[in-house]
């Protein structure tokens, strides 16, 4: 028995030991997939390591990436990752790092006269002549005569929740591989445009204070999502850019107000459950510490509030959605699976920033799919 015992955990050690050496290969095909499993990092807690103090580092100093997608959570350190890949002759090589909302990204590579260069971009940096800046962030890397082994040093740095989805891909794979996201959110600015208009035209012609509050709803969460968690603030230019990443929660806490305001007016809470509406003044409160927390620039505890908020008040909201509907209220049914949608959605997503479970692409677009829905499921109740 102790004879098997060993070579049990012989064989599962070897297995383990070359289980991370394969991690460890350098990346050898460019299809615009998410590396995050086969990089190294180490965390810069003060943000003081010089590119020379990394390059000097052993492999064994940096940390094997677990998850395609890089979840480095809340942080203000800065995190540098250690990209290796084979790159063939006369070929394009792409760098995208699919997150709109990093701060600071450092790029250092070697060009052809193997010199490093440093290649600086982010979402509080104006924009350079060697990336793209979009809903991404896309570097072309230096092509090769010779098939080559190059390593890029990349150094992160956010004061908010840090996911680096990084991939390497083929000029050919960006034109003909078109993420799927961009069409789910071709669709989300198209539903949003038309329950703007929508609701605002009823608001216009029945005078229904209720249908303007929902307007305004729509309206500023439409904004956080699309301009800031999706990264489309770049249509504007720069300085916005720059401006919406610097402040961005203060358009959560205004969206948290109206929606606080919408769903008080809707299930008239006043005379269904006054409790829950006192409750919703203390949340409200909070919605104002939340913008002005943001406001005055404190954006890593603005993103902290806004995570405690965002589960918080969903659930209450749905619990006063489900009392209001025992109360008569018939149109709450509608409030109840919208809310039931998004306090799922929030569970899902704040498990996966705080790494309990894998973050995804699905779960990178879970918020935004919910919110069309219940926004939709909203408007219907509205009737």
């Amino acid at each position: 028995m102790t004879y098997f015992l060993r070579h049990f955990f012989l064989v599962a050690t070897l297995s383990i030991i070359f289980s991370f050496v394969s991690k460890a290969q350098e990346i050898q095909s460019f299809g615009l997939e998410n590396v995050g499993t086969k990089l190294s990092y180490i965390e810069d807690k003060k943000a003081s390591f010089s590119l020379a103090e990394v390059q000097q580092m052993s492999d064994s100093a940096f940390k094997q990436g677990t998850q395609k997608i890089l979840n480095f959570g809340n942080t203000s350190s800065a995190w540098w990752v250690k990209i290796k890949y084979i790159s063939p002759p006369h070929f394009q090589v792409h760098l995208v790092i699919d997150a709109p909302n990093i701060e600071y990204i450092n790029a250092y590579i070697t060009d052809l006269g193997n010199k490093t260069v440093q290649f600086q971009t982010g979402s509080l940096v104006k924009k350079s002549p060697n990336w793209t800046i979009g809903s991404n962030f896309t570097l072309k890397l230096p092509v090769t005569q010779v098939v080559e082994q190059k390593t890029i040093y990349l150094r992160l740095k956010s004061n908010n929740i840090l996911l680096a989805p990084v991939k390497l891909a083929s000029s050919e794979n960006i034109i003909s591989t078109p993420p799927i996201n961009e069409g789910i959110e071709y669709i989300y600015i198209g539903l949003l445009i038309g329950l703007l208009l929508f609701n605002l035209f009823v608001f216009v012609s029945i005078k229904d204070v209720t249908y303007l509050y929902y307007v305004l709803y729509v309206f500023t969460l439409s904004c956080y999502i699309l301009l800031y968690l999706r990264g489309y603030s770049f249509i504007f230019g720069d300085n916005f850019r720059i401006f919406l990443n610097t402040y961005p929660h203060a358009l959560m806490g205004l969206s948290l107000l109206t929606l606080l305001v919408f769903s008080s007016k809707f299930l008239h809470l006043e005379t269904t459950a006054p409790w829950i509406k006192k409750m919703f003044y203390v949340i409200g409160c909070f919605g104002i510490l939340l913008f002005f927390t943001s406001i005055l620039g404190f954006k890593q505890v603005a993103s902290t509030i806004t995570q405690l908020l965002s589960f918080i008040s969903a659930l209450i909201i749905w619990v006063a959605g489900i009392i209001a509907f025992r109360k008569g209220i018939k149109p709450a049914k509608y409030f109840i699976i919208a809310w039931s949608l998004i306090l799922v959605s929030t569970i899902i997503v704040t498990f996966s920033l705080g790494g309990l479970i894998v973050q995804n692409e699905f779960s990178v677009q879970l918020v935004p799919v919910a919110t069309i829905i219940e926004l939709l499921l909203l408007s219907f109740a509205l009737g």
